[in-house]
């Protein structure tokens, strides 16, 4: 699998949100060292993973731990690039959901979303990010996208079947209850939105055909254009080995290049022409891990360290304090408190959940 990317527009719509609670974006890019790619190019593409970093590291400015779930209702359909444009120009809610399904890679790629019929209901599926970094807030976002678009055509009293998401429940469910409806369920096998029938069949007003068939030709054409992203995919590749052989004792130079099949100097040279390392990704990916264990308090801190590839919780707890600032058990009990406490009153939009 390649790097998962996202539209760097997405950044904009989470620059729009922010300044609804006097948050300003750049400081915090600046903050978390990332540069922010060409305002001037909305379909630019941003690693996912760095996205994911971004919105987490907004739920402790905003103190909201639903932040992804908000944007997802205001978020701007056409900042999704040739997905957007072709679902929002679908004659029927079925064919809004068949484009969901084709075309989502367009937006977010890497994970996989899929549709399906069958005994009077039809089934979207999207598959959880797989990132090293805590991925609630991505999965929240494009669940809540799809929902928030399907109910500004069935009408604002109607909700899914069901809505089936992956992660754990928050300690206040009644903020997904609102975008969701009634029936979301938690800590499920997979992310999935059952719609019945009768909404399927509904058509959108104000489409246009034409343009639909024309962005749906377009769309198969770009699915089939070569990878040409190679640099970037053969980092992925490093860090995906990097995090199966943590635990394992196994995420060396050594053992990393004669998994992928080249020498150990290819391997360390192939990483300096991308600008990076095997130890800065070594160290990245443990960041990105500990933040994600981190939040499931069901696993302990001992367990955390030896997951790592730390030696003992000593060294770990040395490298929590670089990266976070703070010794773990801190770091959990300070992510657990920003998804509990109370937002700053903020102006709404039509039809968008209150801050809690």
């Amino acid at each position: 699998m390649g790097l998962p990317k996202v539209l760097s527009g997405a950044l904009s719509e989470l620059e729009r949100y922010l300044a609804r609670y006097d948050v300003a974006l750049q400081p915090l890019l600046d903050e978390l060292g990332m540069d922010r790619p060409a305002r001037d190019d909305p379909y630019a593409r941003m690693p996912l993973d760095q996205f994911a970093r971004i919105l987490e590291a907004a739920t402790f400015l905003t103190c909201d731990g639903e932040i992804g779930l908000r944007l997802s209702v205001i978020y701007d359909p056409w900042a999704t690039g040739l997905l957007g444009y072709a679902a929002e120009n679908a004659p029927t809610l079925r064919d809004k959901a068949r484009s969901w399904a084709r075309y989502a890679g367009f937006w977010i790629s890497g994970p996989e979303m899929r549709f399906e019929e069958g005994g009077g209901v039809g089934q979207l599926t999207w598959e959880t990010p797989e990132l090293y970094c805590p991925v609630t807030q991505i999965v929240d976002l494009g669940l809540g996208h799809c929902v928030s678009r399907l109910r500004r055509v069935a009408g604002k009293a109607w909700s899914p079947i069901t809505v089936d998401i992956a992660h754990g429940a928050p300690e206040d469910v009644a903020p997904y209850r609102q975008v969701f409806g009634p029936n979301v369920r938690f800590r499920q096998p997979v992310n999935r939105i059952v719609i019945d029938s009768a909404t399927l069949n509904r058509t959108q007003r104000g489409t246009d055909p034409r343009l639909f068939a024309l962005l749906s030709r377009c769309g198969e054409e770009l699915l089939h254009l070569p990878e040409h992203q190679e640099e970037e995919d053969f980092i992925w590749q490093v860090r995906e080995r990097i995090a199966h052989g943590l635990a394992l004792g196994s995420a060396t130079v050594s053992g990393i290049a004669s998994d992928m099949g080249v020498s150990s100097r290819t391997l360390q040279r192939q990483l300096s022409r991308a600008g990076t390392s095997f130890s800065k990704l070594v160290d990245a990916t443990r960041k990105g891990l500990a933040e994600h264990y981190l939040l499931d308090t069901r696993t302990g801190i001992t367990e955390i360290a030896y997951r790592l590839g730390f030696s003992d919780v000593s060294a770990f707890t040395r490298a929590a304090h670089r990266w976070f600032g703070m010794a773990p058990r801190y770091y959990r009990q300070s992510s657990g408190l920003a998804r509990g406490r109370t937002m700053p009153p903020a102006r709404r939009g039509h039809g968008e959940p209150r801050p809690r």
